[in-house]
């Protein structure tokens, strides 16, 4: 199943783009494509992917352990 991945590419500078692809390993690629053509002097670029869901997931912790924090604090 298609999904949307959140590709981080760093290297000089930080990008973010999104890309659609079937698997984590397909998101790298495509990230790689787009530093090789897009970032000037990428040539050692560090490239992490994140699924939607895994996005999704983490958000939900955050605001879990935010909810918590306030819970405390009243």
């Amino acid at each position: 199943m298609t999904e949307f991945y959140y590709v981080t590419i760093s290297c000089e500078a930080q990008d973010y783009y999104e890309v659609m692809a079937d698997s984590e390993e397909e998101a790298k690629e495509k990230a790689w494509k787009i530093a090789l053509k897009a970032i000037p002097n990428a040539d050692h670029p560090i490239i992490h992917a994140e699924s939607q869901s895994e996005r999704r997931q983490q958000e939900e912790f955050q605001e879990f352990l935010e909810r918590k924090k306030n819970e405390e604090r009243d």
